[in-house]
């Protein structure tokens, strides 16, 4: 591999590594606007009488809770997905170089 194809690869990992960081920002931002409900839809069920959380508004606003727990589950995975692909790609790339 001549110089000017190691430095063509280097450019190419920059690039996975900012995308990766822009791509980490966002989806962590998105996490957070998903822990924000979690918590304001947690708190208006548990303000609720106990005869209503026993209601079908009740039952319907834990079955919200258990989705977005569920989201923000998702999305932590989804998180050490961006991280482990680009790990993966560079490391191939690094190899490439050698």
């Amino acid at each position: 591999m001549n110089k000017d194809r190691r430095k063509a690869i280097d450019k190419v990992i920059g690039e996975i590594q900012y995308i990766e960081n822009k791509m980490t920002a966002l989806v962590q931002e998105m996490q957070e606007d998903v822990g924000g409900i979690v918590c304001d839809e947690q708190d208006a069920f548990d303000n609720m009488p106990e005869s209503l959380q026993y209601s079908d508004k009740g039952e319907a606003a834990q079955e919200a809770i258990n989705s977005l727990e569920y989201a923000d589950s998702e999305i932590e995975g989804w998180l050490s997905d961006i991280s482990d692909k680009a790990d993966e790609i560079i490391g191939y790339l690094e190899e490439a170089k050698a």
